[in-house]
């Protein structure tokens, strides 16, 4: 009866469990492609292809899908253009949804581009005055979203800081949070998501190009639209731009830098992206982080080539003189000290005569 039991079990667990078990090709609970948890391609588990935490990893296999949730009552309709064609560099923007009240005046100017770029209107009414109706609807839909596991990025269009906590909880959750707002957005906003955006870079297209026959939801269509020329004339006024970072991107260079104090151009772009998430270097009227570092090279130093570029912290003048200084005052120190030891081995010397 033992023995029974023994093969019983045995040829149960393996039936179940070993690789490709219910629903799953080469891993764990009841998801696809060795996922582990809850849903096709993620859900409860980790992304399919291989994740392994909670909402967990995402796969380089594919391109990144994007979840855009747009507040129409704190952004303009003006940004559109400029979005989707970034986004459209990043990853699919699978999902693009606008909320607030689209029978207000006030919206007027987003119902052309509702249709241009076949985003889903979410109508909400205002029932109370003061209340945002529209906020509640986008949260409860990005935790919706969230839960469906299907996506790699959440790209909230908003300069309402209501949104700090919905971007904090999808960060803990593993996925990707892009913010995009007007230069009002407050910084706890911008400072929960990984990357924020001011909407006054982003590039601006003809309209005519609505009308070209192009797909907009093409990356290729989108990246050519927008010219280098466009790019460059969204970029601020030399009065509107900021002064130099001269601090934030030295700390960035020392924190992902080798012993010899060379870092990858590329790391210390993420580092600095997480030190100061709505950084971007058309603030400081440059197209890229490698522009804008080269307009100093009298603070830093380039190597190698496109694609592995590295940059250093180039030695200053004063650094050496520094270091003289000290070692003088080291030295005089150590001398002052050597002085007083001999006068004291005198005293003592003398007091043994004595």
């Amino acid at each position: 009866m033992a023995a029974y039991h023994s093969n019983y079990n045995s040829s149960y667990n393996s039936n179940y469990s070993n690789s490709g078990n219910s629903n799953s090709n080469g891993g764990s609970g009841y998801s696809g492609n060795g996922g582990s948890g809850y849903g096709n391609r993620g859900g409860y588990g980790s992304h399919s292809h291989g994740g392994g935490s909670y909402y967990g990893g995402r796969p380089n296999s594919r391109t990144s899908k994007i979840a855009v949730l747009i507040d129409a009552d704190n952004v303009s309709s003006s940004i559109a253009d400029g979005l989707f064609s970034e986004l459209a560099g990043i990853g699919e923007v699978a999902v693009k949804r606008i909320y607030g009240d689209l029978t207000s005046p006030y919206l007027a100017n987003w119902k052309p581009v509702i249709s241009q770029y076949a985003i889903r209107p979410i109508q909400q009414f205002a029932f109370t005055a003061g209340k945002n109706a529209s906020d509640s609807a986008l949260i409860i839909d990005a935790m919706d979203l969230l839960h469906s596991g299907l996506f790699d990025i959440f790209c909230i269009v908003s300069s309402d800081s209501d949104f700090t906590g919905l971007a904090i909880r999808i960060k803990e959750a593993g996925l990707q949070v892009y913010g995009y707002g007007e230069s009002k957005t407050p910084v706890a906003f911008r400072n929960a998501c990984h990357r924020f955006t001011q909407v006054e870079v982003l590039p601006s297209r003809p309209r005519s190009f609505a009308n070209s026959g192009y797909s907009i939801g093409s990356s290729s269509a989108a990246s050519s639209s927008t010219s280098y020329a466009q790019k460059a004339a969204a970029l601020p006024p030399p009065e509107e731009r900021l002064e130099f970072p001269k601090d934030l991107i030295c700390t960035a260079i020392e924190n992902v830098c080798d012993e010899d104090g060379v870092a990858l151009l590329s790391a210390v772009g993420l580092q600095l992206r997480r030190l100061k998430p709505d950084f971007d270097p058309r603030l400081y009227g440059r197209l890229s982080l490698g522009s804008l570092i080269q307009s100093r090279s009298d603070l830093f130093e380039f190597s190698g080539s496109a694609g592995t570029l590295s940059v250093r912290l180039r030695p200053q003048d004063g650094d050496s003189a520094d270091l003289d200084d000290d070692d003088t005052y080291d030295n005089g120190q150590d001398d002052d000290d050597d002085t007083r030891s001999d006068s004291q081995s005198q005293d003592t010397d003398d007091d043994s005569q004595a």
